[in-house]
């Protein structure tokens, strides 16, 4: 065995960035690109010059602003060469170009998150079709693209960082401890050019798939892109060994490095080998070939009377039997070999625990506390900015902010006025195209319309009105809604008011931020009676689906024990109304999962498991204020 093709194999394995990258290098598109978690440093420097001239083989190495906007993504119409040429001229976008290359992204945590979604949109779909109007869009919109990612991730640990809809698409994800480990090594561009044409040729076997499956559920790993890429990652780095000139290294050895880089940065939890072998023993074990002493022991307990030639007749139909029944979960075994060749294969709670182990001692120390606080910044990148991140600038509509700079597009409209005053003061230093061309515009003249539309907030509130403990809290929740009236003429917000009693639900007050109207009909909101709880909830998700389409975002806040008596039919009985009443808070569930923030605010005077279990049925957060006040409520609203 020649010891360089080992080298250059233990050298891979040592550095998860040398590792990550070589296998993006022979399979780009299937494994998505890297998220780099790191500063820029020299290290950095140097890694992506030794990566841009590795990745040359591939396609071109295109470096994205994180203040790029739809236009420079996709294409469209060049305003520039269409005024000069008199007819329409398009131009692609880095989307069409980047083809079967590498798209970098510098400073990742700045990217705007529709950027990040028509990048993600590019990668599960390649032929870029319906993002832009076909007026408008370029002709290679439609051409078929397929690319890598490269994030470069400079937040800091406890601020936002890149788009989680763009990381979860990458298979990779390095840490900035992870570059100062190991130095980086690349191999050979003909090596590397080798293992993608063996990588078509390279397969997995299914114990392959389940171990991966089932490392994923070991580690806590919840996302069904991760064994893909994993299994992906296998194929890869096999490829890259048989390019090596090396024999192929056991399975167990290659899953272990691969769960290791795939599963490590995901993992929720670390698994421990007691519950690693009892996940396996849970399972049925192929039966495994015995020897001919374990048979001779067990012939001889049954009979001890048997004379030397029945013996080894019956070690022959045992052996016959035990090959028979082996053929169906593993290859079958050649009858020229004798039974002493034939060895005991390892089964499949084996090679799991083994790979867990392995695994486990690649991992770095600290794991589940980096994991749990990226996937914090990464959920709380839209959300860090609170209210002041619900002013869109970028409109066709709302309050007039003046001109800016910029190429008109899909959500920005062409000042003609303010481009002809740019262009002007130009004419003297510029050569016309002709004499009959009045002006020449260029890029830089171009001015587009700015605006200033903020989106409207209602925050619906749901009032149990029936019996004693609802009316306790119907003065708590009046001077709450004051409150917020108060506040909505300064942050232009509305407020809604839904109560259930008796039998039914109704509005009883639509979004407004009309004071006189608010107290008018807060003074007049009756109490006592049923609980028609999923009436109400029902009511709320048409009301909230509707103002959503109108442009609105919502936040509801149920007030309520929890303990429906009503069904949707409005007759009573408590089994029939809990089951409708749950049927309805799965349905508002989806609600949050589009944007809408849910909150149930459990009136009873102990904690309620009716409450509770309707709030993790909605998926809303849970809070329960026996002695809640009108401040508090506002601040929960807040």
């Amino acid at each position: 065995m020649n010891p360089l093709p080992n080298q250059a194999y233990r050298e891979l394995l040592a550095s998860p960035l040398s590792l990550a990258a070589n296998l993006l290098l022979v399979d780009p598109s299937g494994l998505g690109g890297i998220h780099c978690k790191a500063r820029v440093s020299p290290w950095r420097s140097a890694f992506m010059q030794q990566f841009s001239r590795a990745a040359a083989g591939l396609g071109p190495v295109i470096a994205l602003a994180p203040h790029a906007d739809e236009r420079s993504l996709i294409g469209g119409v060049d305003w520039v060469a269409s005024l000069q040429a008199g007819q329409s001229r398009f131009e692609a976008g880095v989307l069409g170009r980047v083809n079967k290359g590498i798209l970098q992204i510098g400073m990742a945590e700045r990217l705007q998150p529709a950027i990040a979604g028509l990048i993600a949109q590019a990668m599960d779909q390649p032929a870029l079709q319906g993002t832009m109007p076909a007026a408008i869009a370029a002709p290679s919109a439609g051409t078929a693209s397929s690319f890598a990612c490269l994030l470069l991730d400079e937040s800091l640990a406890e601020e936002a960082a890149a788009p989680g809809l763009l990381c979860c698409r990458l298979a990779f994800w390095i840490t900035e401890a992870q570059w100062f480990d190991k130095p980086v090594h690349f191999l050979d561009s003909a090596v590397l050019e080798r293992a993608r044409k063996l990588l078509k040729q390279t397969a997995a076997s299914p114990d392959v798939f389940q171990a991966l499956s089932e490392s994923a559920l070991a580690f806590g790993v919840e996302d069904l892109r991760a064994p893909q890429f994993a299994l992906r990652a296998f194929r890869a780095l096999k490829a890259l060994v048989l390019s090596l000139d090396r024999q192929v290294p056991e399975e167990d050895e290659v899953i272990a490095a691969v769960a290791a880089i795939v599963y490590g940065p995901r993992a929720t939890r670390l698994p421990s080998a007691s519950e690693v072998q009892s996940q396996g023993q849970d399972k049925p074990q192929p039966r495994q070939p015995a020897d001919q002493e374990t048979v001779a022991e067990e012939l001889s307990a049954g009979d001890r009377h048997q004379s030397p030639a029945h013996l080894n007749h019956a070690q022959g139909e045992h052996q016959a039997a035990s090959g028979k029944n082996d053929a169906s979960a593993y290859q079958p075994v050649s009858h020229h070999h004798d039974v002493s060749e034939v060895q005991a294969p390892v089964s499949t709670s084996q090679v799991l625990a083994m790979t867990v182990a392995a695994a486990q001692a690649l991992l770095p120390a600290g794991l589940l506390a980096a994991a749990a606080l990226a996937a914090t910044a990464r959920s709380g990148a839209s959300s860090v900015a609170g209210r002041s991140m619900t002013r869109s600038k970028a409109g066709l509509r709302g309050r007039s902010l003046g001109v800016r700079e910029g190429s008109p597009g899909q959500r920005s409209r062409l000042h003609v006025l303010a481009t002809i005053r740019a262009a002007v003061p130009w004419q003297g230093l510029r050569e016309r195209p002709s004499q009959d061309a009045p002006l020449r515009i260029e890029r830089s003249d171009l001015r587009v319309h700015r605006y200033e539309q903020r989106d409207q907030l209602t925050t619906v509130f749901v009032v149990d009105a029936s019996g004693s403990a609802a009316l306790h809290r119907l003065a708590e929740v009046k001077g709450a809604v004051a409150l917020l009236l108060a506040q909505c003429y300064v942050r232009r917000d509305q407020v809604a008011v839904i109560a259930f009693r008796l039998d039914q639900a109704q509005l009883l007050l639509p979004p407004t931020r009309s004071l006189t109207r608010a107290k008018r009909q807060l003074v007049a909101l009756p109490g006592g009676g049923g609980t028609p709880l999923a009436s109400a909830l029902a009511l709320t998700a048409k009301l909230m689906v509707t103002w959503h389409r109108q442009g609105q975002q919502c936040q509801t806040i149920v007030l309520s024990d929890g303990k429906a008596n009503i069904d949707l039919d409005g007759k009573p009985g408590r089994a029939k109304a809990m089951q409708d009443a749950h049927h309805q808070a799965r349905l508002l569930a989806r609600l949050r999962l589009a944007g809408s923030r849910l909150v149930w605010v459990d009136t009873a005077p102990r904690p309620s498991g009716e409450a509770q279990t309707m709030a993790e049925a909605m998926r809303a957060s849970y809070c329960l204020l026996p002695y809640a006040n009108a401040k508090g409520l506002a601040a929960l609203a807040s």
